[in-house]
C-alpha cells in the first residue's frame, strides 16, 4: 500500500524551500499548511516546485497552488469547461518548456496553462475507463502517461495524442527512454526484478524483451532490481540492488 506523506513532511519541504538554515544549533520553525490555511484537503500525495517558485500540491479533493503567501484551490466544475478535469490528483507533476503544468486525475490528463489561468483536458477517448497513474517526461517535447500496461504519448505542444499499447509483463511504475523521430526505445522497470526494453517505429512495435541480469551479468532467477535507469542512444546506465 502506498504510504501517504504527512502534513509534517509538507511543512518541512515548504520551510526549506523558502527559509535559510544558519547552523545546527538554531531552532527551526516550520510554516505549516493545513486546511486552516486553505488547503482543500489534508491527504496530499504529490508536491512540485515550478520554475516560478510556486508549489503545486495534489490531493484527493482538488489541486492546491501555494504562492509563498497564500493557497489557491482548483476544483472541477462540470459547468465550466476550462476548470480542473477531475478531483483526485493521480500522478506527479511535470512542467514543460512553455511553463505549462501537466498532471493526471482519474478522468483525464490535465494541463494548466498559466497565461490563460485555466486547464486543458485530454481524455483517453475509447479508453476512458482507464486512469493514468504515472506520467514520465521523455524529453522537452514528449510526455508519456501510463495506465496499467498501456502507454499514451502526448506532445507538449498540445497536438493530438497517440495511444501506444505495450504488451508487457510489468505494470508500468517507472519508464524512461530515448524518443526521437528515428528511434523510440522505452525502458520499463521498478515493479519487479529485471526490466523490459521496448522498441517502436512510430506506433509499430518492433521488439520487446525482458532483460534480467545477476551480478555476473548472466541471466539468473535472482535478477537485479533496477531503482533507476539512465538511457543513452546505444546503451543505458542502471542503478540496481
Amino acid at each position: 500500500m502506498k504510504r501517504r506523506p504527512s502534513l509534517f513532511f509538507i511543512s518541512a519541504v515548504i520551510y526549506f524551500a523558502f527559509q535559510p538554515v544558519y547552523g545546527q544549533n538554531k531552532i527551526l520553525y516550520f510554516h505549516q499548511l493545513t486546511s486552516t490555511e486553505g488547503l482543500s484537503q489534508s491527504t496530499n500525495e504529490a508536491l512540485y516546485p515550478d520554475s516560478g517558485g510556486n508549489i503545486w500540491i495534489g490531493s484527493l479533493d482538488g489541486l492546491n497552488l501555494f504562492t509563498g503567501k497564500s493557497v489557491q484551490v482548483f476544483k472541477n466544475n462540470p459547468n465550466d469547461e476550462p476548470s480542473l478535469g477531475g478531483g483526485t490528483i493521480q500522478s506527479d507533476f511535470f512542467e514543460d518548456k512553455n511553463k505549462n503544468i501537466w498532471f493526471a486525475t482519474n478522468e483525464a490528463i490535465n494541463v494548466y496553462l498559466p497565461e490563460q489561468g485555466n486547464f486543458k483536458k485530454i481524455s483517453l477517448g475509447s479508453n476512458e475507463n482507464k486512469a493514468i497513474h504515472h506520467i514520465f517526461c521523455i524529453n522537452d517535447e514528449v510526455l508519456l502517461g501510463a495506465a496499467g500496461d498501456t502507454l499514451y504519448e502526448y506532445s507538449t505542444d498540445l497536438k493530438e495524442n497517440n495511444s501506444i499499447a505495450v504488451p508487457t509483463d510489468f505494470s508500468i511504475v517507472k519508464a524512461k527512454g530515448v524518443w526521437t523521430e528515428s528511434k523510440k526505445i522505452l525502458y520499463v522497470y521498478g515493479e519487479k526484478n529485471g526490466l523490459e526494453i521496448i522498441e517502436f517505429d512510430g506506433q509499430r512495435l518492433i521488439s520487446k524483451k525482458t532483460a534480467v541480469f545477476d551480478k555476473a551479468k548472466h541471466p539468473s532467477d535472482q535478477a537485479l532490481f533496477f531503482y533507476e535507469i539512465y538511457p543513452e542512444e546505444e546503451t543505458f546506465w542502471g542503478l540496481s540492488n
